[in-house]
Order: structure tokens, then sequence, then C-alpha cells
């Protein structure tokens, strides 16, 4: 058979949840059939590296986004974009163009069934984002389902989500495939001796942390309201907050000052020793106001901790309520606070929780299995659009 020949496009360099699924993903395609390739909108960025290690051809448009207020110059920037991005298909034509988020998919799409691909793939990661409530972008949306062969979401409740706000699409067009994680990698560590002193954290304190970058969606006020309730009760407990600033981290550092928590929170920025984070951990919370399918729950499950997630998106898909962590309403800091201080308050509970998270993503959400899923999916897709040249 011949190889299938992928071509990932990508709208940012940057590490984040979806381009780490990226990556894990590539790492482990059967290269025996199929060949990815990158097309990427900048030049420069974290993943840039990593994509290249992996000895992918890496591609580059020079194309850093649009800034600002959408306006007729974008619509030209749109149209130039296009533009190189058909000659770069129609000059080594792939089988299949995948992408994953908003802008890769509506240029990617677009210039791939101009250019002719027999395969398009666009993905829906997000719920309620933003910019979608505007015409103009819902439209963008709905032209990219319409150049799609397929969609691929990476949960139920995003497919829902998606037939519910969208037009030219069906639930037959939709598959889900959801996210995967490597558990040896999350593996529980039992020395986090060096961390704890660098994060000044004194040794008996219990540690409640959230992993997200610093980004209103995520939660992080409604986790310090929280932290303040649980600090009436718990003094010595420690708040951890792991992630990159997307310009909160002004505002939440006031905020914990006026709270009276200031000396309890610890914000350590983005970290690339995630599972040594992890092992500092008692309890992780997921507060977001919006979610699809959390990696940094399924990394805090695979590491055997508790999990207290808001009760959005696809993270019941995840979070087995009562057995491998507790669900509470988004927005409410009550009722997360009460989920953290019943966890700080019995130690059996957090590690029966912690050791059937483990389990779970180990049977329910590994890579492996993510990946082969995935290869299933480019095979029936490259079958049904090129019955011949698959043969033999």
């Amino acid at each position: 058979m011949t190889k299938i020949t992928i071509v990932f496009v990508l709208g940012t360099l940057e590490i984040g949840g979806t381009e780490t699924q990226f990556l894990e993903i590539v790492r482990r395609l059967d290269r025996e059939r199929f060949a990815p390739k990158v097309l990427a909108f900048p030049c420069e960025g974290r993943l840039r590296t990593a994509i290249e290690e992996l000895q992918i051809p890496f591609a580059c448009l020079g194309f850093s986004g649009i800034r600002g207020k959408f306006s007729p110059h974008s619509y030209g920037q749109l149209f130039g974009l296009l533009r190189q991005m058909v000659r770069y298909f129609r000059h080594d034509p792939p089988h299949i163009v995948q992408s994953y988020l908003f802008w890769a998919n509506v240029y990617g799409a677009i210039a791939a069934k101009y250019a002719g691909v027999p395969v398009i793939i666009t993905g829906r990661r997000e719920l309620g984002a933003s910019h979608l409530r505007k015409r103009h972008y819902a439209w963008l949306q709905n032209v990219s389902n319409l150049c799609s062969t397929a969609i691929l979401a990476n949960s139920q409740r995003v497919k829902a989500f998606c037939l519910e706000t969208e037009r030219w699409v069906t639930s037959q067009k939709i598959d889900v495939i959801s996210n995967g994680i490597d558990p040896a990698k999350y593996a529980p560590q039992r020395s986090h001796r060096d961390l704890k002193q660098e994060f000044d954290i004194p040794e008996t304190s219990p540690v409640v942390g959230i992993i997200a970058n610093l980004h209103y969606c995520k939660g992080h006020t409604d986790f310090l309201h929280a932290a303040s309730i649980v600090a009436a009760s718990y003094p010595e407990a420690v708040f951890l907050i792991v992630g990159r600033d997307e310009g909160m981290r002004g505002h939440l550092e006031a905020l914990a000052e006026s709270l009276g928590i200031a000396q309890a929170v610890r914000f350590t920025g983005e970290r690339r020793d995630i599972p040594a984070v992890l092992s500092l951990l008692d309890i992780q919370v997921s507060a977001s106001l919006t979610e699809s399918l959390s990696n940094a729950i399924l990394e805090g499950m695979a590491a055997g901790k508790p999990i207290i997630a808001t009760d959005v998106g696809g993270s019941a898909e995840l979070v087995v309520h009562e057995t491998t962590g507790l669900l509470v309403p988004p927005q409410q800091p009550e009722r997360l606070a009460a989920a953290m201080s019943r966890l700080l308050g019995d130690c059996k509970l957090r590690a029966d929780m912690g050791h059937a998270g483990r389990q779970r993503v180990s049977q329910k959400f590994h890579i492996d299995h993510t990946v082969r899923q995935t290869e299933a999916l480019y095979l029936r897709l490259c079958r049904t659009a090129m019955p011949v040249s698959q043969e033999g």
C-alpha cells in the first residue's frame, strides 16, 4: 500500500495542550504506513524544535496571525495566505490535510479543498470560544465545515456543541477520539524535596494545585476565592498555581493579597517538569469555565492525584464523580472550597481516588489507543476518498 502523506496545518508553534497532543500522536504514527509533514503559519517557536527532532519535514509561511480588529485588510491577509497554501498543497499533493484549531481549520480546509486534497480533517477542541460569537468568524467556521471531509472532536460534549451551534455538519461527519497520554511519564514520584525548597513549601504542608495557563477561562479567580475559604480551616495548606502568564498574573497576585492568602499562594510560571510538579500535589484542581477535554486532568489522574474539576465540557468524561475525584459546578467558589476541604480532611479518600484515576487513564485514555484510533480514521477516510489508490 502506498504511504499516506498527511500535512498537519498548525496555527502556532507555542506548546499548549493541543500541540502536546499533536506531538504525542505524530511521534507514534506508523511510519511504514504514514508520512507526516507540518505546514505552520509562523516560523519560530518551541514546537518547531520538537518537530524537527522527530525528523518530520517542516515548512512555514512566515505568518504570525491577524492582530487587532478584523477588517478588510484582514481579508487581504487571508487571501494571500490561502494562495501560499494552495501552492504548497499542489506542489507535492498530500492524501490528507489535518488541522486542529480555528484559524488553521479555516485556512487549511479552504486551501486544501481548492487544491484538490482528497481528505480534509478539521478539529474541534474547544467550547464556546468568544470569537465564534461574531458573525464573520462563525461564517468562516461554517465554510471550513463545508470544505471538510471529516471533523475530529476530542470529546462527546464538543461533538454535541458543534452540532448545536454550527452549520453544514452532521453527526456522521464528526468523529470523536479522546485525548491520550502515556501514563508511564506520570508515574507517582516520591522525591520532591528540591521542588518544595524551590517553591518555599514547608515539608508537612498539604498542597492544592491548579495547572493551567493564566487565562480568564481557566478559573484561577475562583480557585483563589475557594483557597481563601479553605485556608481558614487549613492554615498550613499551600496553593500552587502552575502555568504561563497570559496577562492575568498581576491581577491574581493582587487578588491573593486582598483575600489575605498571599503567603499561602505560589506562582511557579510555566514549567517543563510537570510530572515532578505533580508529585508535590495532594489534590489537583481544574476550575475552568469552559473545557473540551483537559490534558491537565489526564496528567493528574495518571500521576495518581485525586481531581476536583468543574463540571464543564468533557471533564465528566474523564472524572468519575466520587470515584476518581469530585465534580463541582463552575464559578461557585464555595462548592469548590467544600470539595477541597473534604479531600484535605480524608487522606484515604485521596489515595483511593488517585489510584482509581490512574487505572482509568491506563485503561481508557492511553496514548497508544488514541493513535490506533487516529490511524484507523485515516485509513477509513482514504479508502472512501481514494479506493483505487489504496489498493495493494
